[in-house]
């Protein structure tokens, strides 16, 4: 038997066992071992409770993109759309800049790789920074909590997190790259920890309450997540 959630294929097997198994084999096949008396309708639910978990798996097995090389014709994301980069000369440290749906890199002749990605950083926080506020009063209207402050880091391992003691929520960088979605969703996820530090079954209550649709953001998400 095979079902198909959220477009990955699953096959099912049923046993004579007592509880529900789901396993993600290394070829990327998702196969979920259930009770000979369980429902279709009982599996499908369950499976679609997992969603995430299996776009998370799956994304893993997935060898990572090559590294931009900062080099005109390279397409470099912003809120989730690419934008052509076309590289021309400048002087000083080098700037970016987004124009008429062109992202301009100014850089020295002989800048290296690493300065070019210094100023598309430095770019990047921009405009997540001047984002910020506005989803920050959005969110903390909507959780019932303040925080005391929020920072940005260039994390890679991590979208967020919040230091519930001081009240200070850092965002990710890479969140730049993403759809609006995925801060807002982020943001709130710091924020109810405030209310709720550890990831409980009352922590995924109020997430369903306050971002219902967590699940399918954190699909675009996948990679580092939220602590």
């Amino acid at each position: 038997m095979e079902i198909v959630i959220d477009g990955i294929p699953i096959a099912v097997e049923k046993k004579r066992i007592k509880n529900i198994y789901l396993r993600i084999r290394p070829d990327g096949t998702v196969h979920l071992s259930a009770p000979r008396g369980m429902s279709e309708a009982a599996i499908r639910a369950f499976a679609r409770s997992r969603a995430g978990w299996i776009q998370q798996h799956l994304q893993r097995l997935q060898p990572p993109p090559p590294p931009p090389q900062y080099v005109s014709g390279e397409a470099l994301l912003l809120w989730g759309e690419p934008y052509p980069l076309r590289v021309v000369p400048g002087d000083g440290r080098g700037a970016a800049v987004l124009r008429e749906g062109t992202l301009f890199l100014y850089a020295g002749p002989e800048s290296t790789r690493q300065e070019r990605q210094a100023a598309v950083k430095s770019w990047y926080r921009e405009q997540l920074l001047s984002a910020i506020p506005s989803v920050r009063q959005a969110c903390e209207a909507i959780v019932g909590q303040r925080a005391a402050e929020v920072r940005v880091r260039d994390m890679r391992t991590r979208w967020g997190t919040c230091s519930v003691a001081r009240r200070r929520i850092w965002l990710s960088l890479q969140l730049v790259q993403k759809p609006p979605a995925c801060l807002r969703c982020v943001m709130t996820h710091e924020l109810i920890h405030l209310l709720e530090p550890s990831h409980s079954p009352r922590f995924w209550t109020l997430m369903d309450r306050f971002c219902p649709d967590w699940r399918e953001v954190h699909r675009l998400l996948g990679g580092p997540h939220a602590k």
